[in-house]
């Protein structure tokens, strides 16, 4: 029995036997796709040396002068008919200064009545004063040059004159209190535990100090709480009204610090005491303190490995630590230090660790000491700018088609574009499985793949699939997208 084939059976089998590598289409060298990632950083784990370059101070209650040594002689012209007599010794103040050219003096309208020097042993020096005048005279100024400290102190007014008067004794010396006309007339006490910070790096040579402005008013002497915590004891001098600062030396950062708050001088008063000390926070001196946050559009993508930085002309300030601002949100506090030789302009850098990404600020502040940029209350926002560049990511898990999947090989090549740009080439993580990681901006742009097989030298194309989003995920290792590609001729 003859079999008859019919044309559409024909046909039939034609179709069977075309496979795919029969069809022709354009060929086309690998592309080797890759992507601009300016800015896509290792993490720089920024870190501050804190040791600084400060030699030693030595701090001390400056009474130095300019004052020539007086040449006083008591008159004795024969008018002055009377003598008092005065036994004065230095207040405990100035005593540490007294000198063998020391003189003490008495005046009567600017006219000397009387010159004496210290007598006596060491710890112990008097000044027997014998005062000529006649009665009624104006009353009697003290004079006393300091040779140690070339300087010369006068009480106006300290007594009245008359007949045979009599002002202290050699048993009950009167006390002299000539740094009443200074800064220094007054005292009040203070006792204070330096942060742990320092205390953990205490050394020998460490300094603790009281001052206004620029003039030391005290220096402390170590001491130790009952529990044993070290502290510092000193009295500070003023006259009353005046704001006091602390500076403490570090010998082993060879760092001066300054405390963030103003003791207001008040005499006879206490800052601390033995069993409730004072415990100043101190920053290094000549710095600056700033509080800043992150812009909003970042925060999705923010975690614990980010990190923050200030550079002063160019060079690395401070490393930022995470605080929580008055809101919840996470802040970067950092104490900003300068170098004379340095600009003033600070600018910060944000590195994103799930970016990979590290965001440069402009200029936005200028260095000044005891300033602050930002605070827990009100951190400023850094001011990252996020357009014409790709500072944000995305990620997407894709797969392969299965007719193309089963012949996938290691000459294969996969990216994301937007437009003609290249913006993610793939990691392979499975058969004909990839992971995109894709850099974009806030600007709106749709996303499309290509695929390049090295079996064939084909290049395939998807139509557009989604649009780039700050941080999204599309599909996962487990569930990728489906790619429907077609060849591009």
């Amino acid at each position: 029995m003859t079999r008859r084939i019919t044309l559409s059976s024909l046909l039939l089998l034609a179709l069977v036997a075309c496979r795919e590598e029969d069809v022709r289409f354009t060929t086309f060298e690998a592309p080797h796709w890759a992507v601009d990632m300016s800015g896509y950083v290792p993490a720089p784990h920024w870190a501050v040396d804190e040791t600084g370059d400060d030699e030693q101070p030595a701090w001390h209650i400056d009474l130095r002068g300019d004052d020539e040594p007086p040449a006083w002689h008591a008159a004795d012209d024969g008018t002055l008919q009377y003598s008092m007599t005065a036994v004065l010794r230095l207040s405990d103040f100035l005593r540490p200064y007294e000198h063998p050219g020391d003189r003490l003096a008495a005046f009567i309208d600017n006219e000397c009545r009387g010159v004496a020097t210290a007598e006596g042993a060491d710890g112990a020096k008097l000044y027997f004063l014998h005062i000529k005048g006649n009665n009624g005279d104006n009353p009697v100024t003290l004079r006393y040059y300091s040779a140690a400290n070339r300087r010369l102190y006068e009480l106006p007014a300290a007594y009245d004159f008359f007949q045979n008067g009599e002002h202290g004794t050699a048993s009950a010396p009167e006390v002299a209190p000539f740094e009443q006309a200074t800064p220094y007339a007054r005292s009040m006490q203070a006792v204070v535990v330096p942060p742990q910070e320092l205390q953990d790096a205490a050394a020998q040579g460490d300094l603790l100090a009281a001052f206004c402005g620029t003039q030391c008013r005290g220096v402390a002497q170590p001491a130790a709480l009952e529990d044993g915590t070290p502290c510092y004891t000193l009295g500070i001098r003023g006259t009353g009204g005046e704001d006091i600062s602390l500076k403490y030396y570090s010998a082993n950062t060879r760092t001066i610090y300054k405390s963030t708050e103003r003791i207001a001088f008040e005499p006879g008063a206490d800052y601390g005491t033995a069993t409730q000390a004072a415990r100043p926070a101190f920053l290094p001196e000549s710095s600056m303190t700033a509080v800043v946050a992150i812009p909003e559009a970042l925060r999705p993508a923010a975690s614990e490995a980010d990190e923050v930085a200030a550079f002063v002309g160019g060079e690395l300030a401070a490393a930022g630590v995470p605080v929580q601002a008055a809101d919840g949100t996470t802040a970067y506090a950092l104490t900003i230090r300068k170098t004379d030789s340095q600009a003033s302009e600070v600018v910060f850098q944000y590195y994103n660790a799930r970016y990979s990404y590290l965001y440069v600020t402009d200029p936005v502040a200028t260095f000044a000491a005891e300033s602050a940029f930002g605070t827990l209350d009100a951190p400023q926002v850094l001011p990252i700018g996020t357009k014409g560049k790709y500072p944000f990511q995305m990620t997407a898990y894709v797969s392969l088609p299965e007719h193309l999947a089963a012949y996938a090989d290691g000459q294969d090549e996969l990216a994301a574009f937007a437009g003609d740009e290249c913006r993610g080439v793939a990691e392979w993580i499975g058969a004909g499985v990839c992971r995109l990681t894709i850099i974009g901006n806030d600007e709106p742009a749709d996303l499309h793949v290509r695929y390049y097989s090295g079996r064939n030298a084909y290049l395939y194309q998807t139509d557009a699939l989604f649009p780039f989003e700050p941080g999204a995920t599309i599909g996962s290792e487990s569930e990728p997208q489906v790619l429907n590609l077609y060849n591009i001729q």
